[in-house]
């Protein structure tokens, strides 16, 4: 009788040199087979099919009949691989959301932007009263922070500083590399963002038409900047209703920007931008320090810490200045963190 473990036949290479051993047969599971297989189960079966055909020692022996049909089934089946819950997105879609979200930003901001800030879009005229000393700031002065500095403090330094930081710390820590966060796409949903939060700014301040504390003096009301305070005195009653006609300087002096004080857009952008800015830092520190370390937490407060004051100080120098109301600087502040919180929950959590 032929020795245990050796084929009757299967494989032999010649009496002199012995038979083959019989290779184990490889049976997946059915769920594996029939029901779809998931990305490491499939490669895991090829690999044992694989090491099976290998076992043969090189030889031209048929492969077993039962693998072979696992495998057409596999192949038949061509289910693809699900995405496990919570892990991240390829780099490629997470730069095409970005970009789909960065276009959908231009579309839905252009017409409020443009025909808010160049008075295409007439603003609400909300009724007024005489001698409101909310409205009787002495005179229209310079803005402390610029448009101009506005664009490169809230969107441009933000954005270059989120990209170079995530490139460098993707290279530096391996947890930060493990999260797959693409640097790019993280820069455009910043940038979409702070476009985002301008447009609806721009709405709401053409809806609500509040006049800027320097109101008075911006549309010179009853002389109030050009006759002297006797003579506006004279010519106004207290809490009597302001009518726009007593206005003597011209229309394009004064609206729509003397209307359109709420909320305020330099605290929306700057708290949208530097606020994502501060909550990346966050993020970064506390991902590259890992979840056991002590100081992470701390850490990654003192990291948010100084994007947030920034963003804290152009806001609060649009009171100092003339231009805004503090509630107009506070619901700016918030509807800024609103949104920021919001594109950094979507760029983080691909």
């Amino acid at each position: 009788s032929p020795p245990r473990g050796i084929a009757d036949g299967k494989g032999a290479r010649g009496a002199g040199r012995g038979r083959a051993p019989r290779r184990a047969r490889v049976r997946p599971s059915a769920r594996a087979v029939d029901m779809g297989a998931s990305s490491q189960e499939g490669s895991m079966l090829m690999e044992a099919g694989g090491a099976g055909s290998g076992a043969l020692g090189g030889t031209s022996g048929s492969i077993d009949p039962d693998a072979d049909e696992v495998l057409v089934r596999m192949h038949s089946h061509s289910v693809p691989a699900r995405r496990e819950r919570g892990a991240p997105q390829p780099q490629r879609v997470q730069r095409a959301r970005a970009f789909a979200m960065l276009g959908t930003s231009l579309v839905v901001g252009l017409v409020p932007t443009v025909g808010g800030e160049l008075g295409m879009l007439p603003a609400f005229q909300r009724p007024f009263v005489e001698r409101d000393p909310n409205l009787s700031w002495p005179s229209v002065q310079g803005s402390i922070v610029s448009a101009t500095a506005l664009w490169v403090l809230a969107m441009l330094l933000p954005v270059a500083a989120v990209w170079g930081t995530q490139v460098a710390l993707a290279r530096a820590s391996q947890r930060v590399a493990a999260a797959q966060v693409n640097a790019l796409a993280l820069a455009v949903h910043l940038l979409s963002s702070v476009l985002l939060t301008m447009a609806v700014t721009d709405v709401l301040k053409v809806y609500v038409g509040r006049q800027r504390p320097h109101f008075y003096a911006a549309c010179d009301y009853a002389g109030f900047a050009s006759k002297g305070m006797d003579a506006y005195l004279e010519a106004t009653s207290a809490g009597a209703p302001g009518h726009l006609s007593k206005c003597l300087a011209d229309p394009s002096a004064y609206s729509p920007q003397a209307l359109l004080s709420f909320p305020s857009g330099h605290a929306s952008m700057s708290f949208c931008g530097l606020g994502f800015l501060g909550l990346y830092w966050a993020w970064a520190v506390s991902t590259a320090s890992g979840p056991r370390a002590w100081w992470g937490q701390a850490a990654s407060t003192a990291a948010a810490a100084p994007p947030f004051l920034g963003a804290a100080l152009i806001a609060c120098s649009r009171t100092r200045d003339g231009h805004h109301h503090f509630d107009d600087v506070a619901a700016g502040a918030a509807l800024g963190c609103v949104i920021a919180a919001a594109g950094a929950r979507a760029a983080l959590r691909p």
